[in-house]
């Protein structure tokens, strides 16, 4: 497929792959080049961190028991997924 860069640097991703991928208007991509090719890939919206670095904070939502991360994590990785379109390394990059 082709596409045009503008006199501006802009690029038309086709519809039917931003379609494919969920990518939407307003979203962050990371542009990389490997040799002579440029990457563009779904930015990752905040830095991967762990539970102890947020413990505590949903304690104003929710008052019931701990759910153990084994049971939350799947769900959280799947949202991620259909939301991004690939996995996450556990560096956050």
């Amino acid at each position: 497929m082709d596409t045009t860069v503008s006199t501006k640097g802009q690029v038309i991703i086709p519809k039917s792959i931003r379609d494919e991928l969920g990518i939407e208007a307003g979203a962050k991509l990371k542009v990389t080049m490997e040799g002579r090719r440029i990457v563009m890939e779904a930015a990752q919206p905040f830095p991967r961190t762990s539970l102890e670095a947020v413990g505590g904070m949903g304690r104003r939502w929710y008052s019931g028991p701990a759910i153990p991360e084994s049971e939350w994590q799947p769900a959280v990785d799947a949202a991620k997924r259909r939301r991004w379109g690939r996995e996450y390394d556990e560096s956050g990059s």
